[in-house]
């Protein structure tokens, strides 16, 4: 929620409390949504995960967006777990059938072509409206 509001608090163009009351419940409907799927996929598709393995990859998670967060530099949880989760299938299953795998693939794929493809939309939507 703290990457979606923070531009625009941080430029002032809405206040902090209503900016959460307005985008939080909209992360809270996504996860409800879509969030079971997304969950089956990794721990069924990319490799099958227990229940200790499970809680182990929550911790290791935390732990390392607590460290990342105490240092000002903002990580995503969700890929964060999809790659201890890709870690996991790399010791399980070796670099080369984890890198093979058509989920692999596309995950890294559409990770490489969003941040550029918001790029190109942020450049031509200030060229647009530029003051």
């Amino acid at each position: 929620v703290a990457n979606a509001v923070g531009p625009l608090v941080g430029a002032k163009f809405i206040g902090m409390l209503p900016a959460l009351a307005l985008v939080a419940p909209f992360f809270g409907l996504g996860a409800f949504f879509l969030g079971k799927r997304n969950i089956d996929t990794f721990g069924k598709e990319v490799v099958p995960l227990g229940l200790i393995t499970s809680n182990l990859i929550c911790l290791i998670t935390g732990s390392l967006l607590i460290f990342a967060s105490s240092l000002g530099v903002p990580f995503p949880y969700v890929q964060l777990t999809a790659l201890s989760i890709f870690a996991i299938s790399c010791v399980k299953n070796g670099h080369r059938v984890m890198l093979g795998h058509h989920l692999t693939r596309r995950i890294i794929m559409v990770w490489t072509l969003t941040p550029l493809l918001a790029a190109f939309v942020s450049f031509t939507l200030l060229s647009i409206f530029k003051t």
